[in-house]
């Protein structure tokens, strides 16, 4: 039987022949007809094909195949998730106002390194330092690809061969097995554990502090936090040690306590952190960055530090932050789209939810156990710890929900719900208005 099903395998000559007006390279499409191939041999040998239909799937693999490399792999889709900042959806979203302004500044030139005052070479970094500077109050700034590569900077720059001090409540592991300890280690600093888990005094910064200390590390723990009989030092106290011992006190705020377009980092600054450094998407509903605020003796030091040259942002990231200081500085940051979908009302989400499902016939309703529930959803990305933020969401209560979770995954504009209690939903808080039309589309491709 398998062997039969092998002959009925096309030639490369046969299926190029076919596929030959696609208008890919010549090249890119002998090797989708070699993989895909590859792809059915494997399948016959694996008895994953029962019928002697290989031929008709080949072709439609194919033809699938190349639609994707043709029209890429990157999608539009709808989060259903309820969660605003979903790393694997890509985090903080953007308004379709940040792309007319992106459209008009990004198309063609401007003035990336060009002064345009001097007419000569500039530095990429002044695009966006001096809005940083009137949000913060920091003296001096600057932005690289991530938070990660901002923590590695600073303490290669401060502490490299030397011990930095960290609390072990505070040496944290964040998404996708990524630990501060690492991040740490790469950075060429020693960690020096003070305190333990749940208790740490200031004392214990004291006794640990040595001729061989190159920095105080206060992080900010974002996706945990340890209640019951705890203790930790007052910032201000660490900030004062670290100075009376001429050592630079850090703090990594990572992924803060986001709310309506508070930056919560003028605080920090204030109490006489050397430098500061945060996610700018995670913090400010900006690009993915980090960001590095703090005192110019310090940062002066960073930007001159050779890594900074390969952690530095690429064009279109500062154009982002840029239109994201704009619009925080303009007291417009409910335009920001994180903090418009993170300010909506229950009232507003469940009129958008019943909206969607009175445009379900009756029939399909009571088929699949469709109604409008109340929800509580996390932030993400470690923002907001423990706090839960109420939703709305559409829940099917009479269904196989994995196979509909699969279904709204692979249709065209695939709309990413979860599974709770052996029911599906499609969440509300990450779903903005305009996608109300585009949702309805799918449903209606899907509930069949």
């Amino acid at each position: 039987m398998d062997e039969n099903l092998y002959q009925e395998i096309p030639s490369i000559d046969k299926l190029y022949q076919d596929f030959s007006g696609t208008r890919l390279m010549s090249e890119v499409l002998l090797s989708i007809l070699r993989e895909e191939v590859g792809f059915i041999r494997q399948k016959i040998l694996n008895h994953e094909i029962a019928t002697s239909k290989v031929g008709r799937q080949l072709h439609e693999n194919i033809h699938n195949r190349i639609n994707t490399e043709k029209f890429g792999h990157i999608k539009k889709v709808v989060n259903g998730t309820g969660i605003l900042l979903h790393t694997g959806l890509g985090r903080a979203p953007f308004s379709i106002d940040f792309f007319d302004d992106l459209k008009e500044k990004a198309s063609g030139y401007f003035n990336l390194e060009f002064d345009l005052n001097t007419g000569k070479r500039g530095e990429r970094l002044d695009l966006v330092r001096k809005s940083l500077r009137l949000l913060s109050t920091a003296e001096n700034s600057v932005v690289v690809n991530n938070n990660a590569a901002a923590l590695i900077l600073i303490l290669n720059t401060l502490a490299s061969g030397k011990e930095v001090l960290v609390s072990r409540g505070e040496l944290i592991e964040i998404g996708g097995s990524f630990r501060l300890p690492d991040v740490i280690e790469k950075s060429g600093a020693v960690i020096k554990e003070i305190g333990t888990t749940n208790r740490t005094h200031l004392k214990d910064y004291e006794k640990a502090i040595s001729a061989n200390t190159g920095a105080i590390l206060v992080v900010h723990t974002s996706n945990y936090k340890i209640e019951g009989f705890t203790k930790t030092p007052e910032s201000g106290d660490i900030i004062q040690l670290g100075h009376k011992h001429r050592i630079p006190v850090i703090l990594d705020q990572g992924s803060g306590d986001f709310d309506t377009g508070e930056t919560y980092i003028v605080p920090f600054i204030k109490k006489g952190f050397d430098l500061v450094c945060f996610s700018g998407d995670k913090l400010l509903g900006g690009p993915q960055s980090g960001i590095i605020l703090g005192k110019n003796e310090w940062i002066e030091k960073v930007h001159s530090n050779p890594f900074y040259r390969a952690f530095r942002c690429d064009k279109f990231t500062l154009l982002a932050l840029d239109w994201t200081l704009r619009k925080l500085i303009n007291g417009q940051s409910n335009e920001i789209y994180k903090n418009r979908l993170l300010i909506r009302s229950l009232k507003e989400l469940e009129s958008l939810a019943s909206e969607i499902l009175k445009n379900l016939k009756p029939e399909i309703i009571e088929y699949y156990g469709v109604e409008v529930t109340k929800t509580s959803v996390e932030a993400g990305s470690g923002s907001l710890p423990g706090k839960k933020i109420d939703s709305m969401a559409l829940v099917f209560k009479k269904t196989d929900a994995e196979k509909l979770r699969t279904s709204f995954r692979t249709c065209n504009v695939p709309v990413i719900g979860y599974i709770s209690n052996g029911c599906f939903y499609i969440d509300f808080k990450a779903i903005a208005e305009s996608e109300a039309k585009v949702l309805k589309e799918q449903m209606t491709q899907v509930l069949v």
